[in-house]
């Protein structure tokens, strides 16, 4: 199993919980709702993007050791 496929059964990563949109800079966006067993590494790796740049994104992250189930978080997408 590749490790992209490890990840999408471990963090339950469901395309249908992703809503896609345009930042406006050519920066794509999406909505991932944070499911159990989510932390923000895996999330980070996902989307080939930055903890740090996820934590700008979403004031509610206080600790990037911290994320609630149920979460909605606006990540940006390098898919």
């Amino acid at each position: 199993m590749t490790d992209n496929e490890n990840l999408n059964q471990n963090a339950q990563l469901d395309d249908a919980a992703l809503e896609a949109v345009d930042g406006g800079r050519g920066q794509r966006f999406a909505y991932y709702t944070v499911v159990h067993g989510d932390n923000l590494t895996r999330i980070s790796h996902y989307f080939k993007t930055s903890i740090q740049a996820i934590m700008d994104y979403n004031p509610i992250i206080t600790d990037r050791n911290f994320i609630r189930t149920g979460w909605v978080l606006k990540v940006p997408d390098n898919r």
